[in-house]
């Protein structure tokens, strides 16, 4: 007999995945835990005992020292000797005041969301507790922590899009709908200067735009423009990007949004479209089919194929659409060109 989690299995039984899986159960309430207790918040001012830990947190203290150590392996703490201390990526991304704070994000519409999986995939509907984004809205702590989550999903997508059209020189104006604090477009600006770029997002996005875009000190950012690509006019642009947007919508929203995009872009210009979401003709990969699992659980949409972008892109008007998987891993990038010529 051979252990191999929570369940002991001969060799080929086909058991250990099955234990494999339900020993991340364990690992990931682990992790709910310390954001629940705020563990990172309190070691970010230093390492700690698991004396000092338990009077810090108002614990008993069984099982203490196990759930501590079980962190050390998972990459979030890091132990010398009998002290605790946060991990660099802890202190980042789940300590509350790391630039890139997610705790709120996994605690409020994540967690909340895939709980209630079984009932999105019986109705269909958003799960977040509240009413989908406009719940995020109201809560300035969870936006800003979906943010950060929305960030870290594109953090790598710049030299893929680079990479994926060759004509960024010949063009000047660069319009990203629905591009949140700007990471995207101020990337994108700061490979390539010459472009004057804007971001169309709600206007509750504003603040934490302008909080970016200074913490960034480039000579030269984007502007945001304050408004809903349903319904108000767009800027006209030679570039227009839609980045992890589309999938979030239902499928006559789809193809109004590129229909919209469509009538935004320049004659000459491209319709740029990344997500990490969007599958291709096979199932698609782990990563992609959690990333549709969780889109399913908190917008109550899932799944936009690149064969259903094609037809949508042509049917808007768009000359020609081509599919480009740069980078690696691939990131899936859609470039849907406008013929110069009039229409």
């Amino acid at each position: 007999m051979e252990h191999t989690g929570l369940l002991a299995a001969p060799p080929g039984a086909g058991f250990a995945d099955i234990s494999r899986l339900a020993d991340s159960y364990s690992c990931a309430q682990a992790l709910l835990s310390a954001l629940e207790l705020d563990l990172f918040t309190v070691l970010d001012t230093g390492p700690a005992s698991e004396k000092e830990i338990r009077s810090a947190l108002g614990l008993h203290g069984r099982g203490l020292r196990q759930w501590l150590d079980l962190l050390v392996p998972l990459g979030l703490l890091e132990r010398d000797g009998d002290r605790y201390g946060n991990t660099p990526q802890a202190a980042l991304h789940l300590a509350r005041s790391g630039r890139q704070y997610l705790g709120d994000f996994i605690l409020k519409a994540m967690v909340p969301s895939l709980g209630n999986l079984s009932t999105a995939l019986r109705t269909g509907q958003s799960q977040v507790p509240g009413g989908g984004m406009a719940a995020v809205a109201d809560d300035p702590a969870l936006l800003r922590s979906s943010m950060a989550a929305m960030d870290m999903l594109t953090g790598d997508i710049v030299p893929s899009l680079l990479a994926a059209y060759e004509d960024w020189d010949d063009h000047r104006t660069l319009l990203d709908l629905g591009g949140g604090r700007g990471s995207v477009a101020a990337g994108l600006v700061a490979a390539r200067p010459h472009l004057d770029a804007v971001v169309l997002d709600l206007p509750f996005m504003a603040p934490l735009f302008e909080e970016t875009m200074a913490a960034r000190g480039a000579a030269k950012v984007p502007a945001f423009r304050p408004g809903d690509f349903f319904t108000d006019p767009l800027p006209r642009a030679d570039i227009v990007l839609l980045g992890n947007v589309l999938l979030d919508w239902e499928a006559e929203q789809r193809r109004s949004l590129v229909r919209r995009a469509y009538l935004s872009t320049n004659p000459g210009g491209a319709l740029i479209v990344y997500d990490h979401r969007l599958r291709g003709a096979g199932p698609g990969g782990r990563e992609t089919l959690t990333l549709n699992l969780l889109t399913l659980a908190m917008c109550g949409v899932s799944d936009y194929t690149l064969d259903e972008l094609h037809a949508d892109a042509r049917a808007a008007g768009y000359d020609a659409v081509e599919h480009r998987s740069p980078g690696s891993p691939p990131r899936p990038v859609v470039v849907c060109r406008r013929s110069a010529r009039p229409v």
